[in-house]
């Protein structure tokens, strides 16, 4: 059973005012592709579990072991069967245009150009920013290609044509337009050949040794990490792999952190990273947040 943490709200006008000026730093996890609202009858982005499940069915994984475990099951599924037909699979998976939720419709709106961080495969963000006609960079973490390593995949705002750069020469202006930084990935729906996924035990394994090099993270983003707040959305410090990628971000700010039901443990994870958890759930987070935007 989980403890509660003590009941306290975000200082949500003055997260709204760093909104504005474009200086905060969402940093998005799996937790935020799904609704607080179960609604059968509405596709849903496919969780952890829900994946792990589905790939451990496909592959025939040991009823013995945890499905839960997803890395573990997608790591056997490539040894079991083959990348490509993995790839396959979650392409279809993530394919689907699901309902965009409240968080990609708010961030798509705020008026300052952010600078926005995922771990997830889909792409809610990105169709949230066009459903408003916002322009954007997309800088995604390639994993298949040995050609493209210790490299990053770049969309220039409204160019459906890719640039593969190095993580330490991509340069552009970060006030021009938004960016959206996917680290773990990316489902293409133009083209399959670029998808990208870090899902598997040895995905993790590369990417960490890359953050180690310094050569995962861009180095444009490295200042930004440093000196703005992080606003962590739909992440649980349960996954290590996720601990990792805090452990090298040396933050100089306060940031902040939105999950519902964190555990004793967790809370205590966040606040050594000096990070205020708050025990709410995204929805009634944005909710709140909107609440302070003027109405026209």
């Amino acid at each position: 059973m989980s403890e509660q943490a003590p009941h306290r709200e975000p200082p949500y006008e003055g997260i709204w005012n760093i909104f504005k000026t474009g200086e905060i730093i969402p940093f998005i996890g799996a937790g935020a592709s799904l609704s607080s609202v179960a609604n059968p009858q509405i596709p849903q982005v496919p969780s952890g579990r829900e994946l792990g499940e589905e790939l451990a069915r496909t592959a025939n994984f040991p009823s013995s072991e945890p499905t839960r475990d997803l890395p573990k099951v997608a790591q056997y599924y490539i040894d079991a069967l083959t990348r490509p037909l993995l790839r396959a699979q979650l392409h279809k998976r993530f394919e689907p245009k699901f309902p965009l939720l409240s968080l990609h419709q708010f961030l798509a709106k705020v008026p300052a150009n952010l600078l926005i961080i995922t771990t997830n495969y889909d792409d809610l963000i990105e169709r949230a920013f066009q459903a408003v006609s916002r322009a954007y960079h997309l800088v995604v973490h390639p994993t298949d290609n040995k050609d493209w390593a210790a490299s990053v995949i770049h969309w220039k705002p409204n160019d459906p044509n890719p640039e593969f750069v190095s993580s330490k020469k991509l340069h552009f202006d970060l006030t021009e337009a938004s960016v959206i930084y996917k680290m773990h990935g990316n489902v293409d729906r133009l083209d399959a050949h670029r998808d990208s996924f870090v899902i598997t035990e040895d995905d993790y394994a590369d990417f960490i040794v890359r953050v180690a090099k310094e050569n995962a993270i861009p180095s444009l983003f490295a200042e930004p990490l440093k000196t703005r707040p992080l606003l962590y959305l739909g992440y649980s410090l349960s996954d290590w792999n996720f601990r990792v990628i805090l452990r090298r971000i040396k933050q100089d700010q306060k940031s902040w952190a939105i999950q519902k039901g964190p555990t004793l443990v967790e809370q205590f994870l966040w606040e050594k990273r000096h990070v205020d958890i708050f025990d709410m759930t995204i929805d009634e987070f944005v909710e709140k947040i909107c609440a302070q935007i003027p109405r026209a």
